[in-house]
């Protein structure tokens, strides 16, 4: 693994150089049709709905007898198998936020899954992601549930256990219930982490018994736009699996199952875990711009409980982004964050992206600091913790700067393809 992966690999953490769920998937795009195991059955001029003994709570096509419970319908019911997919009868709306047991039928959402036409470039090469309603809908993430979870179990050949976070979107909670109800449907297990950072949903995939995670998020763009990020066995899911996937949901090969949900509070094991790793040896005043976003839930708090003093700027949760737009890396955006580092004359400023998974970085002065000078600070740091040797791996967007004086330091600098997929690779190949 490399150096800098310590940043944000748990300790103790086991990593494996080959990602077969991920082969998987390669294998699958590249097979097309052939690998379909499901198609819609019934009368196309019948109730698409037609069931033997109760309405099917999906109003779908029920992967085999489940059971719930729905206002006005009495106790629970046995939903027997649907004939087809054509257009769902939404049930209740679970709204609490407490863990419940495995044994336990997740209740469905009121969420329209009204089957449309999935676009093709939303699955692009390290995520998928569109606009909201007109190209990312509850039937979009439902079907990309399906997906991750039929390859997942035909890899494990064991039910898969799948960590689900989203952001604080206004689109996202439906989107994240259409995404669980497709787990459910092919036979995954789901930990359903709520709202969080993406990474706080990386973080429970590697300190929870699971076997991947996804985070339904629109990351650093506008609420319009929303997304999902997923993991597999370590890896990220990427390129021409990302495409796997969508061959999965052209040909319907889904797999069928009852896979169950739980409701899992992790913030605060979160919280102590990240803050019981850092130690401030002197006083630290930050100002801390969350821009609205998922990390106005930790950010503070983290910051504070490591010993930081912190001027909060934007830390109300609000994913309509009201007062500037999430994304830290561009100048115009940290204008605000940099004003306050002048005026209460802090140590420095940090700034957040929609989800929290990037961060812009101004000094005392208000000069910005850029994304290469930040991993050059990040592992002279580690040369001087473990001493010279220490890997580190950057791409073609970086400055001479980063190599030269690294490299001047005593570690070894590699230079990578862009793409954090793809610079995660090299770092536990190398």
């Amino acid at each position: 693994m490399g150096a800098l992966a310590a940043f944000w690999e748990p300790v103790g953490r086991i990593e494996i150089g080959a990602n077969p769920l991920v082969h998987r998937l390669l294998a699958f795009a590249s097979v097309g049709s052939s690998e379909s195991t499901h198609r819609r059955r019934g009368d196309p001029q019948g109730d698409p709905r037609t069931v033997r003994d109760a309405p099917c709570p999906w109003g779908g096509c029920c992967a085999s007898p489940v059971l719930g419970s729905f206002p006005g319908r009495g106790a629970p019911v046995r939903a027997i198998e649907c004939q087809r997919i054509d257009r769902r009868e939404p049930g209740p709306r679970r709204n609490r936020s407490v863990a419940i047991s495995r044994s336990n039928f997740r209740s469905p959402s009121k969420v329209d899954l009204g089957v449309m036409k999935i676009p093709d470039h939303i699955f692009r090469q390290y995520d998928i992601r569109g606009l909201v309603d007109g190209e990312l809908t509850p039937y979009v993430t439902c079907c990309v549930g399906k997906a991750y979870g039929t390859l997942a179990r035909e890899q494990l050949q064991r039910t898969p256990r799948v960590a689900v976070g989203r952001d604080n979107r206004p689109s996202s909670p439906a989107l994240s219930d259409g995404l669980v109800q497709g787990l459910m449907r092919s036979g995954a297990d789901v930990l359903d982490l709520g709202t969080v950072p993406t990474p706080t949903a990386y973080w429970a995939e590697k300190t929870l018994p699971t076997d991947g995670a996804i985070q339904i998020t629109g990351s650093h763009n506008p609420p319009e736009w929303n997304g999902i990020k997923m993991t597999l066995g370590g890896s990220s899911v990427y390129g021409e699996a990302i495409q796997g996937l969508k061959v999965c949901i052209d040909t319907e090969g889904y797999g069928r199952g009852k896979g169950t949900c739980e409701h899992i509070a992790v913030l605060e094991q979160y919280l102590s875990d990240l803050a019981g790793r850092f130690k401030i040896s002197r006083p630290v005043k930050v100002v801390l711009d969350c821009g609205n976003g998922t990390g106005s839930l930790v950010g503070v708090r983290l910051l504070e409980e490591i010993g930081a003093e912190v001027i909060p700027l934007y830390c109300d949760s609000d994913g309509t982004f009201p007062n500037h737009h999430p994304d830290p890396t561009v100048d115009e955006y940290l204008v605000d964050l940099i004003d306050t580092v002048r005026r209460e004359r802090a140590d420095l400023g940090i700034g957040f992206d929609g989800d929290a998974d990037r961060i812009g970085a101004v000094d005392e002065s208000g000069n910005v600091v850029r994304g290469d000078l930040l991993l050059l600070l990040f592992g002279l740091d580690l040369i001087r913790r473990r001493e010279s040797r220490q890997k580190l791996v950057f791409d073609v967007k970086c400055s001479q700067v980063l190599p030269d004086e690294f490299t001047k330091a005593g570690g070894e600098a590699i230079m990578w393809k862009t793409g954090h997929s793809l610079i995660k690779e090299k770092m536990k190949a190398e």
